[in-house]
């Protein structure tokens, strides 16, 4: 009995993860694509102040490519009304921008904000390894972390960061909400959630900041 309430219990959390996922791809998507959509956007030492781990990865930056600013990006969006998405921006100070996001529950953002700072500095510290070893991005995710990091796409960002209309992002219906059965799943939960009309995400033109 203690095993099948924690296979349930995995399986619960394993839904959550896959729904906040979605919930974060779905939207960024829309955002970046849709330059009419609604968005707040603030400053990270709002949040720095009040989770450490959030001003660690400000003092741990690259020293020959230090950041010159951080924002947090929150759209709005309507559907599901107790998860938010929280998109770090990060600039540097030479040239470029990063990003990290995550979504999750109101009850817990602090969860969703370290998720959301780790991805930034995993990217932060991509970048790192591309500049000191002069490496060629390898795959399409590499290579549109590199455009943005470099600097190509430092005019486009600018430009969405310019505009901020009041469309609400409405989340559809999820296409796919399903356990995923594998070898392993009476000890390991897996969930795969998908909105309708997903537009694409690691897909698409490289001038895309999703990622």
């Amino acid at each position: 009995p203690a095993i099948l309430r924690s296979m349930a219990s995995a399986r619960k959390a394993a839904r959550a993860n896959a729904l906040g996922e979605a919930i974060e791809r779905y939207v960024f998507a829309n955002w970046w694509d849709d330059t009419s959509t609604k968005y707040e956007i603030e400053e990270f030492s709002s949040y720095s102040r009040k989770l450490l781990v959030l001003s660690q990865i400000i003092n741990s930056a690259p020293k020959h490519s230090p950041l010159e600013r951080l924002w947090v990006i929150t759209p709005t969006f309507s559907g599901y009304k107790n998860y938010t998405v929280k998109i770090i921006l990060a600039q540097y100070k030479n040239r470029g921008y990063v990003t990290g996001s995550a979504g999750g529950t109101y009850k817990e953002i602090n969860a969703t904000m370290i998720r959301a700072s780790g991805e930034l500095f995993r990217h932060m510290s991509a970048l790192d390894r591309m500049r000191k070893f002069q490496k060629e991005p390898s795959d399409f995710y590499q290579k549109r972390l590199a455009w943005f990091g470099f600097g190509d796409g430092d005019s486009l960002v600018q430009s969405r960061l310019s505009t901020n209309g009041g469309k609400i992002i409405c989340l559809p219906e999820l296409e796919i909400d399903t356990i995923i059965h594998h070898k392993l799943e009476d000890k390991i939960a897996v969930h795969r959630c998908l909105f309708k009309n997903q537009p694409p995400f690691l897909g698409g033109p490289i001038e895309r900041l999703c990622l």
